[in-house]
């Protein structure tokens, strides 16, 4: 699972989270919460950088919250 913290910067391209996650998807198939993504989604200024986001998560497992996730987390 990957934190919105890392997904901001890389969107904008701060080298050191782009590389965190190409080093961690040649190991695993990464994801993230469908809240994480809403989060990003929801800070979109226009519909350019709504397509890329979503483009952006093409790359992502995204992962729904149901009543047993909540109740572990």
């Amino acid at each position: 699972m990957v934190d919105s913290d890392i997904l901001i910067d890389a969107g904008m391209n701060i080298q050191q989270a782009v590389d965190c996650l190409k080093h961690h998807e040649r190991q695993a198939t990464l994801a993230v919460s469908i809240i994480t993504k809403m989060e990003l989604v929801v800070g979109c200024r226009d519909k350019n950088e709504l397509r890329n986001t979503e483009k952006f998560f093409n790359r992502f497992q995204i992962v729904p919250v149901n009543e047993n996730i909540s109740e572990k987390t």
